[in-house]
């Protein structure tokens, strides 16, 4: 068995106490101190030998969180630890469908993000994801998924994401990608090229599964799977297990 930590990468305020907490008196956002405090979280785990460090966080939410940017403060842990494995659960790349419209559930930052900022492209976040993999010798876990439960549409969306990645680390020059959401023509020049992960032909890709249909397609594509607690995921499972074999073993 494994042992790891989830952190949210919690901010702090003067006075010791968080916005939503009953006896919040008002207080100013300490952000060094909020940094300091989870590099020692995060040097005490590595310490103490577990395995594992996931990191979560979301942009424009400084109340809960004070990672807007998981893959940059990836390869910030990446530099200062020697053993610990990192993973990112998770990292959400923007994305939109045509005329696309976010979720009433939606949070306010999430609106605010989806709205304003440019979409994610997967070839500056695969040259990210190579830095930290180089970095830390083999030691990240790229957690990603695009809030796409009953949403076939967006779930090929995001998975065409993956393939473009997965494709520009796996080839040795970048054959080009002709896709439904995503089309490159291929590198022109034999010096053009990104960085390689460590990990061969890439690091491990963990994605969230929000739904018994999700368990059989994960496990055919090859992707490690994230599961929560309760009746929806414990029926399933296993029927990953035999799909996830077959695949590696094609």
């Amino acid at each position: 068995m494994d042992f790891g930590l989830f952190d949210t990468w919690n901010a702090v305020y003067a006075g010791d106490k968080v916005p939503w907490d009953p006896a919040y008196a008002g207080g100013e956002m300490l952000e060094s101190e909020a940094y300091d405090k989870n590099f020692e979280i995060v040097d005490l785990v590595e310490s103490a030998g577990w395995d594992y460090i996931w990191l979560g966080g979301s942009h424009f939410s400084t109340q809960a969180s004070m990672d807007p940017q998981v893959l940059m403060l990836s390869a910030v842990i990446a530099a200062r630890t020697k053993n610990i494995k990192i993973g990112s659960s998770i990292h959400r790349p923007l994305m939109k469908l045509a005329a696309e419209e976010l979720s009433e559930r939606a949070l306010p930052h999430e609106r605010y993000a989806f709205d304003n900022l440019m979409l994610d492209d997967p070839f500056q976040t695969a040259e990210q994801i190579s830095i930290i993999d180089q970095v830390s010798k083999g030691r990240f876990i790229y957690g990603a998924g695009a809030r796409s439960r009953g949403s076939d549409d967006r779930r090929d969306y995001f998975y065409e994401f993956l393939d473009v990645m997965k494709q520009l680390w796996s080839e040795d020059t970048f054959s080009g990608f002709e896709g439904k959401y995503y089309n490159y023509p291929a590198f022109y020049e034999p010096y053009l090229s990104i960085p390689k992960p460590y990990q061969k032909p890439y690091p491990p890709m963990l994605l969230p599964v929000d739904s018994q249909e999700s368990f059989v397609p994960m496990g055919t594509l090859g992707y490690k799977i994230a599961i929560g607690p309760g009746k929806l995921h414990s029926q399933s499972p296993g029927n990953y297990r035999p799909t996830r074999r077959r695949q590696e073993l094609s």
